[in-house]
């Protein structure tokens, strides 16, 4: 509808030759970001604006694993892994070999029911 009227207004202010005084249409570019890449509707968001004030974010309340200020509390826990690795790069045969012992301490007070190793490449 918008749009209709502003091509109106500038077809009329063409046709007559006259100068027309428009009023300044203030204009909202997440919305019109949107509206050019086809959505339906647009929703701001706090997260949305970089200019945000701290006070508005919602951080968790404080709890017996992490304070008010971010630092661990008394019941706070962290699983260990120490590990040694030896390992040989074959340059001719581009081929790695090696072993690894990995020592797992669970700090939780639930049982681990499995340990998740993965291992990818480093290209």
């Amino acid at each position: 509808m918008k749009r209709t009227l502003l091509l109106c207004a500038l077809a009329t202010a063409c046709a007559s030759q006259q100068p027309q005084m428009m009023s300044p249409v203030r204009i909202d570019p997440v919305a019109t970001a949107a509206a050019m890449a086809g959505a339906t509707t647009s929703v701001r968001t706090l997260a949305d604006d970089p200019f945000t004030r701290i006070d508005h974010m919602w951080l968790p309340a404080p709890n017996r694993y992490r304070s008010a200020d971010g630092q661990p509390g008394p019941a706070y826990w962290q699983q260990r892994a120490d590990y040694q690795i030896d390992a040989s790069l074959d340059t001719t045969t581009r081929t790695v070999r090696g072993h690894v012992v990995i020592h797992y301490t669970n700090n939780s007070p639930d049982t681990l029911r499995f340990v998740w190793l993965q291992v990818d490449q480093n290209i």
